[in-house]
């Protein structure tokens, strides 16, 4: 077991004491950690001090409140300077732990904590330690529900007196304030010997927690007149000083529950700019501003050779080139580490917008062989290419990014994705049942065509059709894009007739893709790997999608987000439509379609398309899997 920070008894040995808890933190929770931080100085520092310590970076108003209470003793005093000093330290090792102490904890775990989840969670538990004490009196309850609100009472207070500056995003006020649940569990585990009990009429009655009572020093009249408000109300009463304090303006169009019911809210062209731009995921390059390229943008050759390493497709081999040149200008010669990928030599070596093409040249340069079938590249080559990439990514984690001058966000996103690329190497080396190969293949034809099939009812659009234009219009909404900006977009008619198109070439295509499937000669020997429909299936799917969906115009147009929501939609609600047919089908053709159909070919294309694509190059750079935007040479 770690040592608990309560074992931090002298400042004299806080520091060294402090460091070793923090490096074994992750062997238990965040919540654990802090809990025993704060049950040994809860106490010591009031509860305004101790929110402006937390979010100092982002106050408008940087100067600490002094404690209210009673006069600060001499004793008082020491205590609450080295409180202070004590999450001072844990703070700074949690924001910053490259630097922390001349780089103490740089091979630490503390990399993978959220900055913002340790203040929210650090706030929620020290109102929670000290607004309620346990008492002996059974006759004294407390609704449970009412330790909720007076922590969201308090927390819209401290943003009312100490209002946080624009720089901390409006998001990040939102979510400063943990959920219902969430208390529910660390009120639990900060006051584990809580009684509860329903108390009420049958049908009414709420829980309550038995013997306890408030602590008076954090309830005034005020509150308590609040306390009798339920959740929806209260976050109405508090709804329009927020707002006030952080400028609605920006916002006010969700705000406003008539604005989501306008009918033209896909098309209308106000307030999209902005909100567009604030959407764009921290750890990505991809953005609606990206788009497919109008060429074949295959990271490999899609003609399959048994034992013969695929190759880069001709973009991808451009592409790298291309990258290279720029790299040696600049004194980073590749050609050596291109030349040994090419030569299947996969061993672990030592590895402003040029890190960007050395990213660009790895990544690919490995993804021929991260979606090769064991078939064309062996797995024991695979795994030892697994191994080395991991091993490559680990370095760039503990070695390089606590290195001050290197661009952390764009080193994980890069990370990210070789930890991504694992993991299609490695479901492209799992395998299923190849005996019912044939069978598999009949039902999952079948669950596509039996939703191609028009009715009365839905006039000429399938069912297939529509899940593809509900996503799509899901997609649109999502990220606020305007589907004027389609190039048939004109009007509400062109809008719908673009959103039916986009359907259609999705279900052409997806009938296409099973017309193929048909004519594949499948081997009949257990340890064929033709008999890999799985992969075959991606592997047809990926092709095509390079070939040909990318190609048509009602895809070229749409933002690479847009396509990977889409894509991502598709499949959540294929899978509800297979699950449904399985109660017809034997238990083994159930077992065995459902491996191949969701476990190996959802799962690799998801992965593939969906997450990969939302971490490939931006613009300027290149684009990988998804696309490309020209490099700027």
């Amino acid at each position: 077991m770690p040592p608990k920070p309560t074992a931090l008894k002298t400042h004299k040995r806080r520091l060294p004491d402090l460091c070793r808890c923090l490096k074994m933190f992750m062997q238990v929770t965040l919540q654990g950690f802090l809990l025993g931080v704060l049950q040994e100085c809860h106490d010591h520092m009031p509860l305004d001090e101790f929110y402006c310590m937390l979010y100092s970076d982002y106050l408008k108003d940087r100067r600490t409140p002094n404690g209210a209470g009673p006069k600060n003793t001499e004793h008082l005093s020491r205590e609450r300077l080295k409180a202070t000093k004590l999450y001072s330290l844990i703070l700074e090792s949690f924001k910053k732990p490259e630097t922390f102490q001349n780089g103490l904890l740089r091979n630490s775990l503390l990399y993978n904590v959220n900055f913002h989840e340790v203040q929210r969670n650090f706030l929620a538990m020290k109102i929670l330690f000290g607004c309620i004490k346990q008492v002996d009196e059974s006759s004294k309850i407390l609704p449970r529900v009412s330790i909720y609100k007076l922590y969201y009472i308090l927390c819209q207070r401290l943003l009312k007196n100490h209002p946080l500056s624009t720089s901390f995003s409006f998001d990040a006020r939102e979510n400063l304030v943990l959920g219902q649940s969430k208390i529910g569990i660390l009120t639990k585990m900060i006051h584990p010997g809580l009684v509860y009990k329903r108390l009420g009429k049958r049908g009414m009655s709420i829980t309550h927690y038995i013997g306890v009572t408030w602590n008076e020093s954090m309830i005034d009249e005020e509150i308590t007149g609040l306390l009798n408000l339920d959740i929806p109300k209260l976050r109405e009463h508090f709804k329009t000083p927020a707002q006030d304090a952080h400028e609605p303006a920006v916002r006010s169009g969700s705000a406003n529950p008539e604005a989501t019911n306008k009918p033209d809210r896909i098309s209308s062209p106000t307030k999209r700019t902005s909100l567009v731009s604030s959407k764009k995921p921290l750890y990505s390059f991809v953005d609606l501003s990206c788009k497919y390229p109008d060429e074949d943008c295959s990271p490999r050759l899609w003609r399959v050779t048994p034992s013969s390493v695929p190759k880069q497709s001709g973009w991808a081999k451009e592409l790298t080139q291309k990258s290279v040149r720029v790299l040696k200008e600049h004194g980073v010669d590749l050609n050596p580490v291109v030349a040994k990928v090419n030569a299947g030599n996969y061993s672990d070596d030592d590895h402003s917008k040029l890190y960007l093409h050395l990213y660009l040249v790895v990544l690919l340069l490995l993804l021929p062989l991260i979606v090769a079938s064991d078939e064309e590249f062996a797995s024991v080559s695979k795994a030892q290419l697994r191994t080395s990439v991991k091993e490559f990514a680990v370095k760039l984690e503990n070695e390089v990014a606590p290195n001050s001058s290197i661009d952390k966000t764009s080193l994980t996103i890069f990370t990210r994705i070789l930890r991504k690329m694992i993991h299609i190497s490695e479901l492209t080396s799992s395998s299923v049942k190849s005996s019912p190969t044939e069978s598999v293949l009949k039902e999952m034809d079948h669950d596509i065509k039996s939703l191609t099939t028009t009715s009365d009812d839905t006039g000429d659009i399938s069912p297939f059709q529509e899940i593809f234009i509900k996503g799509c219009m899901s997609a649109l909404n999502a990220y606020k894009y305007n589907v004027s900006d389609l190039r048939d977009g004109n009007g509400q008619e062109g809008n719908l007739r673009t959103l039916i198109n986009i359907g259609k070439s999705f279900q052409d295509v997806s009938l296409f893709i099973t017309h193929t499937l048909q004519e594949i000669p499948l081997g009949h020997q257990e340890c064929d790997d033709s008999n890999d429909l799985p992969f075959q299936v991606f592997h047809l799917s990926a092709k095509f999608f390079h070939e040909v969906t990318l190609a048509l115009p009602e895809f070229s147009q749409l933002p690479i987000p847009i396509i990977t929501f889409i894509i991502l939609y598709y499949t959540n609600e294929m899978q509800q439509v297979s699950f449904a047919k399985f109660a017809r089908r034997g238990p083994d053709l159930s077992k065995e379609t459902f491996k191949c159909w969701w476990v190996r070919f959802v799962n690799v294309a998801r992965v593939y398309v969906c997450d990969l694509g939302s971490g490939c190059l931006e613009s300027g750079v290149g684009l990988i899997f998804s696309g490309v935007v020209e490099i700027e040479l």
